[in-house]
């Protein structure tokens, strides 16, 4: 499967795992923006991991242990 992105006027072909790792970037940026707030970190910790494949969630795990960012 394809997905197909606009980018500066031209169309460009992404393919689903490389679209997919983005909202796993997606989710470490949110993840890091809110660890100022633990409830609210537990929430969206528990969107990513709803929305995640299982190795999608290990490695966010991997990265939350790594970065010290508490849950």
């Amino acid at each position: 499967m394809e997905v197909r992105s606009i980018d500066a006027g031209s169309v460009q072909v992404v393919p689903m795992i490389k679209r997919r790792n983005s909202y796993l970037d997606y989710y470490k940026t949110i993840l890091e923006k809110v660890s100022f707030d633990g409830r609210l970190f537990n929430k969206e910790y528990r969107k990513a991991r709803n929305s995640l494949s299982p190795e999608e969630v290990a490695s966010l795990d991997d990265w939350i242990r790594s970065k010290n960012v508490f849950r």
